[in-house]
């Protein structure tokens, strides 16, 4: 009909034949995994957002712009 309930967790386990080692193991691996996954997702991000500031630098030293923006043509309180 039904098979006996374990008293413990320890004769469960002895008698299905299960252990913790591969379970750790499994515990590390997927640690491993993700560790690996955020490693490379965080350097895409940091290569991305570096090209962009390069190339928006590059955009603006190429631009036929006016270098002397923002400063006044005027002389300034010292009289020079």
């Amino acid at each position: 009909m039904s098979e006996p309930i374990a008293s413990n967790v320890y004769e469960s386990t002895a008698c299905n034949g299960n252990s913790t080692l591969p379970r750790g193991r499994s515990a590390w691996l997927k640690m491993s995994v993700v560790a690996a996954v955020t490693v490379l997702t965080g350097g895409m991000a940091a290569a991305w957002y570096y090209r962009k500031a390069l190339s928006q630098l590059q955009q603006a030293q190429m631009g036929d712009g006016n270098s002397n923006f923002g400063i006044s043509e005027s002389s300034d309180s010292d009289g020079i």
